[in-house]
């Protein structure tokens, strides 16, 4: 696990780490929807049921995430679905990312979190992908 959930006083967050662009997005991901399920990423495929598929384009890397992760957020309270990511690809020009991954049910209740915000948001491509980020709860 890249990741770890850090405390806030009123909120959460998350650190995340990865090698490349593609596995600090797949990383946040993991982190993200722990902080919605509870439910390791691993543990949500296993409840997925079919393929869907996210395409985003952003001017820089803190709108792209900040973009990815409130639209799995989005499919969860529209679509019923977590969106659990198997290949994600981040392209630097143009700023854009495509990911497939696999929809698992996510229930009717009211979700713990609120929205990815840019609230003490840092994300960096260099020297290592990195990514810190605030979720309002």
């Amino acid at each position: 696990m890249s990741w770890k959930i850090i405390d806030h006083e009123a909120d959460s967050g998350f650190e995340a780490h990865g090698d490349t662009l593609d596995e600090l997005f797949t990383e946040s991901a993991a982190a993200f929807l722990f902080l919605c399920s509870g439910k390791s990423m691993a543990s949500l495929q296993e409840e997925g049921l079919g393929t869907e598929f996210i395409s985003l384009k952003a001017t820089d890397l803190e709108e792209l995430v900040v973009s990815w992760l409130n639209e799995i957020l989005f499919l969860a309270e529209t679509r019923l679905f977590f969106f659990v990511p198997s290949v994600v690809k981040v392209r630097t020009s143009p700023l854009s990312l495509y990911a497939e991954g696999l929809a698992a049910p996510c229930g009717t209740g009211p979700l713990p979190v609120k929205a990815a915000t840019y609230s003490g948001l840092a994300v960096q491509n260099v020297p290592a992908p990195y990514l810190r980020m605030i979720v309002d709860m």
